[in-house]
């Protein structure tokens, strides 16, 4: 467990920070006689684009974001069993300081267990990223067309994206489901075949 600040809230309600230094990023948003709720404001988005990017070695991803300076909002560590096809577009990282991309141009238009659809306009290439698990069985298809997912930051959904606007869809599409609907059909088609052919006969 790691603690990044304390705070004591006390009869008015008011924060008293005893250390760290996260306080300001808090606001409230729901009080009753029992619970209060803050909102994280500082909270990255569901989906948002960074352009720097690192391919970390098997295994090592997790040990290059804890180890290496590393500005999550502003690049992506990538595993190695998922590199990007344009090696060249997995620039160098930002520094920390250096300003993130603006999200205006990324919006999620729709949000289902099953489905998740992205809008996405930029000058430049970059990488998608989706705070959603990457797993086994979610394809994605970037303007119609099936495009590769890879894995970024351990364990999150990234799209390479070239210049322009797109639109992004994540679709779960395990083939094991696939195989049982084409075995299923099958069985359909020969039922079917038999008792066309039963039918004949008799």
């Amino acid at each position: 467990m790691a603690i990044y600040g304390v705070g004591l809230v006390d009869s008015t309600g008011a924060i008293q920070q005893l250390f760290g230094r996260h306080k300001t990023k808090y606001r409230e948003i729901m009080r009753d006689q029992t619970v209060r709720v803050l909102e994280n404001t500082a909270a990255y988005p569901r989906a948002f684009v960074v352009q720097g990017a690192r391919v970390a070695s098997p295994g090592g991803s997790l040990e290059m974001m804890q180890t290496q300076r590393f500005a999550p909002r502003n690049e992506v560590i990538l595993a190695a069993d998922t590199q990007p096809a344009n090696l060249t577009a997995a620039m160098l990282p930002l520094e920390p300081h250096t300003p993130a991309v603006p999200d205006t141009s990324v919006q999620i238009t729709r949000y289902s267990p099953l489905e998740v659809d992205v809008t996405e306009g930029s000058s430049s290439s970059g990488f998608l990223v989706l705070t959603d698990a990457f797993y086994p069985g979610w394809q994605a298809f970037v303007d119609g067309r099936r495009w590769p997912i890879l894995r970024g930051d351990v364990m999150f959904r990234v799209v390479e994206l070239p210049p322009g606007e797109h639109s992004v869809v994540f679709r779960f599409e395990p083939t094991s489901v696939l195989v049982g609907v084409a075995i299923s059909v099958a069985m359909l088609i020969g039922c079917l075949a038999f008792l066309l052919v039963d039918a004949h006969r008799a």
